[in-house]
C-alpha cells in the first residue's frame, strides 16, 4: 500500500472516530424537553408581545376618543384573532374586574375550526376598563402553552376636572392553562394581575 492511500484511509478512520464519538455528545448536550421549553417560549413571545402591543394601543385610542376599541379590528394593530398557536379577543370590564359589555372574544374549538364568544352585558355598569385575552388554541394546548391577559383602565387624574388617565398591566398565567383568564383588577389605582397570574413587567 503506498503512501497516499495509508494516508486516506488514515483520515477517513479519524473522521469515523470524531464522527461517532460526537453523536452520544449532541443527545446529552440538547435534551428533549429542553428543547420543547425554547419551542413554547417563542411561541409565547408572541403572546406576550401582543399584550404589550394591545395595552399600549387602548391607551391611545383612550386618549383619542376617551373609550376603548371594542374589537381587534377597531383597534386597528394588525393582530389576528386566531394564530397558529393563540386565539386573541377583547373583553369590557370595570375596575374591578367584572365583566361587562359584548365585545366578541375568538377561538377555537374541539374540530379545530374558529368560533367566536360574545360576552352578554350582565350588570349594566359602565365599560371603565378593557381586558385582553390570549389563550392557547387547540394545538398549543397539547404542547402546554401560558395564557395572558391585560388590562387597561381608567382613574381619575384631577377630581375637579374630571379628567381620566389609563394604567395598564399585562400578565402570564404560571402554569400552562386552557381557559380564558379572570381579569385584572385596579387597587388603589393600580392595576393588579389576577390570582394565578404574575406581571410581565417584573
Amino acid at each position: 500500500m503506498d503512501s497516499k492511500n495509508s494516508l486516506t484511509l488514515g483520515i477517513a478512520a479519524v473522521t469515523a472516530v470524531v464522527i461517532t464519538g460526537s453523536f452520544p455528545l449532541l443527545a446529552k448536550a440538547v435534551p428533549l424537553p429542553s428543547l420543547l421549553g425554547q419551542v413554547n417560549k417563542a411561541k409565547q413571545a408572541e403572546a406576550k408581545n401582543y399584550s404589550g402591543t394591545v395595552n399600549r394601543a387602548e391607551q391611545a385610542y383612550y386618549l383619542e376618543f376617551q373609550k376603548f376599541a371594542n374589537s381587534l379590528d377597531e383597534l386597528q394593530v394588525g393582530i389576528k384573532p386566531v394564530t397558529d398557536n393563540y386565539s386573541y379577543g377583547l373583553i369590557g370590564i370595570d375596575n374591578e374586574g367584572n365583566v361587562n359589555g359584548s365585545m366578541e372574544f375568538y377561538g377555537k374549538g374541539n374540530n379545530d375550526k374558529p368560533y367566536k364568544l360574545i360576552v352578554i352585558n350582565q350588570k349594566g355598569i359602565p365599560t371603565t376598563a378593557v381586558q385582553f385575552v390570549a389563550v392557547p388554541v387547540k394545538n398549543g394546548l397539547k404542547s402546554g402553552l401560558k395564557s395572558y391577559t391585560g388590562g387597561v383602565f381608567t382613574i381619575k387624574a384631577d377630581q375637579v376636572t374630571g379628567e381620566s388617565l389609563t394604567v395598564a398591566i399585562a400578565c402570564e398565567s404560571v402554569t400552562p392553562s386552557k381557559d380564558i383568564p379572570p381579569a385584572p383588577k385596579l387597587v388603589d389605582n393600580q392595576p393588579q394581575c389576577p390570582t394565578g397570574f404574575v406581571s410581565l413587567a417584573k
